[in-house]
């Protein structure tokens, strides 16, 4: 079959928002789990 460009920018982006989300989820319950709050100046 013709290579289809579309196709592949789609899922392209499509893999780039799950391991972006991924890694933005997983950072936040790392941070959950870790003791000290680095990130976090109030406490």
């Amino acid at each position: 079959p013709r290579f289809n460009f579309k196709n592949l920018n789609e899922s392209g982006n499509l893999l780039f928002w799950s391991v972006a989300l991924t890694a933005f989820y997983g950072l936040a319950w790392l941070e959950e789990l870790l003791p000290n709050h680095k990130l976090d100046g109030s406490k």
